[in-house]
C-alpha cells in the first residue's frame, strides 16, 4: 500500500538509499509507538515515574530519558499547572 504514496522520483535508487529510507519509516513509526506507549503507563500510574517504568520492567532512569527524548513531563500527566 505504501507504494502508492510514493512518486517515481522519491523511490530509492541504491541499496543505500533503500536502506536508508528503511530507517527513516522505522524511526518515525517507532518513535510515535514508543511515545503513545510511555504515555498510556504513565497515565495508567497517574505520572508515577517509579511506577510507570516498573510496571513495564524498565529502570527508571531509562524511563525517563525517553520521557525526554519525546518531550513528556510527568506533570503534564498528572495535570499540574
Amino acid at each position: 500500500q505504501m507504494i502508492r504514496f510514493l512518486k517515481e522520483d522519491s523511490i530509492p535508487n541504491t541499496l543505500t538509499e533503500l536502506k536508508a529510507f528503511k530507517k527513516q519509516l522505522l524511526e518515525i513509526d517507532y518513535g510515535q509507538v514508543e511515545k503513545a506507549f510511555l504515555l498510556k503507563v504513565l497515565k495508567e500510574t497517574r505520572g508515577n515515574i517509579s511506577r510507570a517504568a516498573e510496571k513495564v520492567g524498565m529502570q527508571r532512569s531509562n524511563f525517563s530519558t525517553l520521557m525526554k527524548k519525546h518531550q513528556i513531563s510527568a506533570r503534564d500527566i498528572k495535570g499540574e499547572p
